[in-house]
């Protein structure tokens, strides 16, 4: 009766809290890239928009003028 079974307890322990430790900081790091790489497309998405419309403001319109067979 008292001989311990001999079966490492605070080892598994040990391991699967670093398991565990090991997986939250994988998932808390792909978060942290997620964002990371939402943020950067807004910012590309949005300097697109800004240079498409920079470029729409320098570019003249062409005058349209009803020139049409009852103008004549």
């Amino acid at each position: 009766m008292g001989v311990p079974s001999h079966i490492p307890l605070v080892q598994y322990f040990n391991y699967a809290n670093g398991m565990l430790s090991a997986q939250e900081r994988e998932r808390r790091r792909n978060e942290r890239t997620r964002m990371l790489v939402e943020a950067h497309n807004l910012r590309v998405e949005k300097a697109a928009a800004a240079k498409k419309a920079a470029q729409a403001a320098r570019k003249p319109r062409p005058e349209t003028t009803a020139q049409g067979p009852s103008s004549g």
